[in-house]
């Protein structure tokens, strides 16, 4: 890879065009800032329209000048250099010359994966081994047992939007491995507490308990296959949560129970003060995972949903159900459509609103991807750098050098 010092040394080549550290950029490993990617070296291969592909450089250079900000419907606000590409209808145009009302290319999988099951032994084969006897999993001596294969069904996607929106991972002894998997709902919620004890007995053959908290009905099952399991396909604490990036290209009968699950559990309406709704028609989620939010908007504009994605509000500890959260920074995905998702033609292209210049004093950022021109970020498709020299390291200079 390249790091590019005194600003980038192939610019003759047009590769001086850049976005901001704190640009969101989906990889293997969820949504990234884009300093991590280039800094710390976090991972290697990054999403375009055509899937994953491998990030072949990474860029960084010390930039003083004007840079723009780009507000595209429904996306986050992205930073970067003029002279950086964004595809549009017209084509690849420099982001200085991009105009309100240009539609840019957002990223949409027209292709359906394949995939048809999840293989347990397989997916946990770097975390312990299991053995397959007889269509079921064994851990330690067949002290622990589960399905050696989970169907990807209506019934299992139904699950798992539940559990991104209500679900943990813990570990039912302190120093042990996390072994327990829990759901937790208002203790009205009558009708999801039925259908999450149905769900987990369907589709993972396990009987949960029940148990009511001061705030909240708690359902869980203690089971270290599954949890391993569940934390390494979805993540653990809220911030961490995400979807397996390969399900962005979810057939769209499964992407729909996904979604509903997750919204029927994490949703809601927006109401002003009075209590009316304020955006008629809208429904809105909040979360503190970045790459869960990006990727259910993709998702969602494969089901022709319109939705958006912002900056939460920016706020103290505060109380859900009673129950003090401490506050971490806040993604909002809302939408437009009603909250039962139609299916409909993929979205893949978002109207310009806003463009500014302003002044900025900092290291921007790209990266070089393989076999594509371009990758995701912000929820935008912008242009890589596809001049980056391999193999060669510069060193990193301060800004007085």
């Amino acid at each position: 890879s390249l790091i590019a010092s005194r600003g980038c040394p192939y610019s003759a080549k047009a590769c001086d065009y850049c976005v901001s550290g704190a640009t969101l950029i989906l990889t293997d490993k969820g949504a990234l800032p884009i300093r991590q990617i280039v800094d710390v070296g976090l991972g290697k291969m990054v999403w375009t329209s055509r899937g994953l592909m491998p990030i072949t450089g990474r860029m960084k250079r010390f930039y003083e000048g004007n840079i723009l900000e780009l507000k595209v419907h429904g996306r986050l606000v992205l930073q970067l250099t003029p002279n950086h590409q964004v595809l549009t209808r017209r084509g690849w145009v420099p982001s200085e010359e991009l105009l309100v009302g240009d539609w840019v290319r957002i990223p949409t999988m027209t292709e359906d994966t394949d995939q048809q099951h999840i293989n347990v032994v397989d997916r946990l084969a770097l975390i312990f081994p299991l053995q397959e006897l007889a269509g079921l999993a064994y851990y330690k001596g067949g002290k622990a047992r589960a399905l050696a294969s989970l169907p990807l069904d209506r019934n299992f996607m139904r699950l798992v939007g539940l559990f991104l929106a209500e679900g943990s991972i813990w570990a039912s002894r302190r120093g042990k491995p996390k072994d327990t998997i829990a759901w937790y709902f208002a203790k009205k919620e009558i009708a999801l507490h039925e259908e999450t004890v149905r769900l987990i007995h369907t589709v993972l053959g396990v009987l949960p308990t029940l148990r009511f908290t001061r705030t909240a009905l708690e359902i869980r099952f203690n089971h270290t296959i599954y949890a391993r399991l569940f934390e390494q396909l979805f993540g653990c604490g809220a911030s961490e949560k995400h979807i397996p990036v390969e399900w962005l290209a979810l057939p769209r009968d499964l992407v729909e129970p996904l979604i509903s699950g997750y919204l029927d559990g994490d949703g809601c309406w927006w109401q002003d003060a009075r209590g009316r709704s304020g955006h008629a028609g809208r429904w809105a989620v909040t979360t503190v995972s970045p790459s869960l939010i990006l990727q259910l908007q993709i998702l969602a504009s494969r089901l022709g949903i319109h939705s958006g994605v912002a900056h939460g509000r920016k706020r103290s500890s505060h109380f859900i159900e009673g129950r003090r959260v401490n506050s971490q920074p806040e993604f909002q995905w809302y939408c437009h459509a009603p909250k039962l998702v139609q299916h409909g033609s993929p979205i893949e292209w978002a109207k310009v609103r806003k463009v500014t210049l302003q002044h900025f004093t900092g290291y921007v950022y790209n990266l070089e991807v393989a076999d594509y021109p371009a990758y995701v970020a912000n929820g935008l498709e912008v242009h890589n750098c596809y001049a980056a020299y391999l193999g060669q390291t510069y060193r990193l200079r301060t800004p007085k050098e």
